[in-house]
């Protein structure tokens, strides 16, 4: 029997034509822990632009923050608050920083979707094993680990299209561009600050 560890994931047991048995573990550890990794770290970077988002609606606002506090989180999702800052924003003399208000919104616009599929739908696991038969000594027994964010089926009975499911590489490619996003929105505020002649 071959070796393996108990970590309470599913287990497929294959009994071999020769006699033997093997035990097969269903999911790989490494890939779940940094699947969840990716995700936890988007989850947190999202809340950190919620954070320069409640600055800017502050500095367009011209009051306390226990004031901008009371309007900005009366919203109670993120969408509603980004689309709140942009309003004020919007109605702001923003001069030279008017394309780079242009090019902010529009990335957080392009990443928001993704962002509402990872918090919002359900991980999927899948594991597949070939070469059972045991017969091939050159060929043996192969397990593969699949691991995606996908939209969840009870949501389809309403009508809903399935979205183009979410592999381990998106994510590792999402975290990247929501670093850059992250960076770009500090900067912004930064800028936005400076032109409303506010001190730090």
């Amino acid at each position: 029997m071959n070796e393996w560890k108990d970590n309470g994931l599913p287990v497929a047991t294959i009994f071999y034509p020769d006699g033997s048995v093997a035990r097969h573990q269903m999911g790989d550890q490494k890939m779940i822990d940094g699947l969840y990794s990716m995700i936890g770290y988007s989850v947190n970077q999202w809340a950190q632009i919620d954070r320069f988002f409640f600055e800017l609606t502050h500095l367009t606002l011209g009051t306390s923050e226990v004031k901008t506090a009371i309007v900005y989180y009366r919203l109670r999702n993120q969408k509603e608050r980004i689309e709140l800052a942009k309003e004020l924003i919007d109605a702001t003399d923003l001069a030279d920083l008017s394309e780079a208000w242009k090019r902010l919104y529009a990335e957080v616009k392009n990443l928001s979707p993704m962002r509402n599929a990872v918090a919002h739908q359900p991980l999927r696991l899948e594991s597949t094993i070939t070469n059972v038969s045991h017969i091939d000594p050159q060929n043996p027994t192969k397990i593969e680990h699949f691991m995606w964010v996908d939209i969840d089926e009870k949501e389809l009975l309403r009508g809903e299209k399935r979205s183009k499911r979410i592999e381990f590489a998106d994510l590792v490619k999402y975290s990247k561009q929501l670093h850059a996003l992250t960076g770009q929105a500090k900067e912004f505020v930064e800028l936005f600050r400076k032109r409303l002649g506010c001190a730090t």
